[in-house]
């Protein structure tokens, strides 16, 4: 009898375990994907394709799971700032986050976009921490000069969607 007990509450610890889970809203690992743009200053583009659970993550969470080479300012009180990608950009904290806007030269920086599914790019009005990427939307940082920021979206994202980088979407 009481081998039958212990059974019935093993069974019913998994079954109540299963049930919080899904109260969570806990989605298998990698049911959701994002697609990465990086646009060079010299043209080049590289993308990746990021496998996340959760129903959305921060745009700063699909740079930092991309594996892409980075540097951040985080102190920023408008938000966290990308210095950094690659062997472009400013060598933060040892210089400015912003160390090619600097008087008398042309300002260039990090510039950030995105495209969420089924929708056109938009340059953000919001940094990445607050940016909320979900199921097949598309991010890009593109190397640009100050100048360019109001002006129409780079043409290297033009043609450059969720499928172009991950593959279509099967959710």
């Amino acid at each position: 009898m009481c081998e039958i007990l212990h059974k019935y509450r093993v069974g019913l610890a998994l079954w109540a375990a299963a049930l919080a889970l899904a109260a969570c809203g806990t989605a298998p690992a990698g049911s959701h994907r994002a697609g990465l743009v990086v646009v060079h200053g010299d043209g080049s583009v590289q993308t990746a394709c990021v496998d996340f659970s959760q129903a959305e993550i921060s745009g700063l969470e699909l740079l930092d799971q991309s594996g892409l080479d980075y540097q951040l300012d985080a102190t920023n009180p408008m938000g966290a700032l990308v210095c950094k990608v690659g062997a472009e950009g400013c060598d933060f904290p040892a210089q400015d986050c912003l160390c090619q806007c600097s008087l008398g030269q042309t300002c260039r920086y990090w510039g950030y976009f995105n495209r969420q599914a089924g929708t056109d790019w938009v340059y953000a009005v919001s940094g990445p921490s607050s940016q909320k990427v979900r199921d097949g939307d598309v991010d890009a940082w593109v190397w640009l000069t100050g100048d360019e920021a109001s002006q129409s979206v780079p043409p290297e994202l033009t043609n450059l969607g969720f499928d172009q980088i991950c593959g279509p979407n099967s959710s």
